[in-house]
């Protein structure tokens, strides 16, 4: 009875053994390419399109990207290669719209067997000018209030909010638009933002060179117990008999 008992005990392990070789072996497949943050680009200046693959650990992670809809006077192109390797990542688009009407363009995604198409609204410059004015003071005011606690899981928003911004009022026409308090606020912001990457910078710099002590003791401490460690070699003295110089009386 015990030997069936474990018969059976050891088919079941086989039976899971090859289950979990077969799922080892089995090759994950894309199932949607996910574009976000693409809906409205500016007349001139950059967009920064988010992608993910699902499932993330698909085999396959290349992408290869387009751009269709294009027409004389509208300049669309990615900045760096248009083929990406990563499951979740960042695409950015240089744009230039001369024309005086809003285009849309086809942002195109392929995968494999999978495609992604979405359309993207490139503004003229009215329209850029009128969304900055409208969306810069609400920026700096979500910025002020973010920015009250900058640690290490904020300061990428806030870097990136501030880049955007410094975008925006680079118009003269929206920055005119902010209140003065509003803008020296936003100043106060920036300096602040700026001492904290100072201060991260020479802790970092700190870690490494402390680091750096700690594994130079380490190694010297580990080559002196190697030394002492080393068996010491017993020096075997050789006795040299003495050749006796006396010359061998003859034999009479």
């Amino acid at each position: 009875m015990k030997k069936l008992i474990l018969g059976f005990v050891a088919l079941f392990a086989f039976g899971l053994s090859v289950l979990a070789a077969d799922n080892d072996n089995e090759i994950i497949e894309l199932k949607e390419i996910k574009i976000s943050n693409y809906e409205v680009a500016p007349f001139d200046g950059k967009l920064e399109i988010n992608y993910e693959l699902v499932p993330n650990d698909v085999e396959n992670k290349n992408i290869v990207w387009t751009i269709s809809g294009l027409k004389q006077g509208l300049i669309v192109e990615f900045e760096g290669e248009s083929k990406t390797n990563e499951a979740v990542g960042t695409i950015v688009l240089i744009v230039k719209n001369d024309n005086e009407d809003i285009s849309t363009v086809k942002l195109n995604a392929k995968s494999g067997d999978i495609s992604k198409s979405v359309s993207i609204k490139v503004e003229n410059e009215t329209t850029t000018e009128d969304r900055y004015k409208k969306d810069v003071v609400e920026d700096i005011e979500k910025l002020i209030e973010d920015a009250k606690n900058i640690d290490e899981k904020n300061e990428e928003a806030i870097e990136k909010a501030i880049k955007n911004i410094d975008i925006m009022l680079k118009n003269e026409d929206v920055k005119n638009t902010v209140d003065k308090d509003l803008l020296e606020d936003y100043d106060g912001i920036k300096e602040k933002f700026d001492t904290y990457k100072e201060e991260d910078n020479k802790d970092y710099a700190k870690t490494v060179i402390i680091v750096g002590l700690v594994l130079a003791f380490l190694f010297g401490i580990y080559m002196i117990f190697k030394d002492n460690n080393k068996p010491v070699k017993k020096e075997v003295k050789k006795e040299v008999k003495k050749q006796d110089t006396k010359p061998k009386s003859k034999k009479k």
